[in-house]
């Protein structure tokens, strides 16, 4: 079974001898917001993630499990990033089902692929993964 983001991003915030509250302060958020994100019980925003690569953080092996030097890395347009997850919480918030924490990162991941090639509009494109996810 693959870690989830709560179990990457606890092994990341160990592996950097993080507390908590460390995290928690380096991110602007409270402890027990790390705390659920980390037992995903709560969905960081995109400006925690923000907050990870701002704090030299891996964030990207915390979404997607591969170290940062197994990705190829563009910049990230962090602008339509937030967009994206912006409407992808839209529409989980009027879902009868709503989506795992991990479906959410995918569809942002399949997102801001096709988004940033200039295929398609971002709200048709997030609405097909909500499909696709369904």
């Amino acid at each position: 079974m693959k870690a989830t983001f709560g179990a990457r991003l606890k092994e990341l915030r160990k592996r950097s001898g993080l507390s908590a509250e460390k995290l928690a302060a380096l991110l602007g958020v409270h402890r027990n917001s790390v705390i659920g994100y980390e037992n995903d019980v709560v969905s960081p925003s995109v400006h925690v993630l923000s907050g990870l690569r701002a704090a030299n953080l891996d964030w990207i092996f915390a979404v997607t499990g591969q170290a940062k030097e197994e990705v190829l890395c563009n910049e990230i347009d962090w602008k339509l990033v937030e967009c994206i997850w912006g409407i992808i919480e839209e529409q989980n918030a009027i879902r009868r089902k709503k989506l795992t924490t991990a479906q959410k990162f995918a569809a942002l991941r399949n997102v801001y692929t096709i988004a940033a090639k200039g295929h398609g509009d971002i709200p048709t494109v997030v609405a097909n993964a909500f499909r696709i996810a369904a």
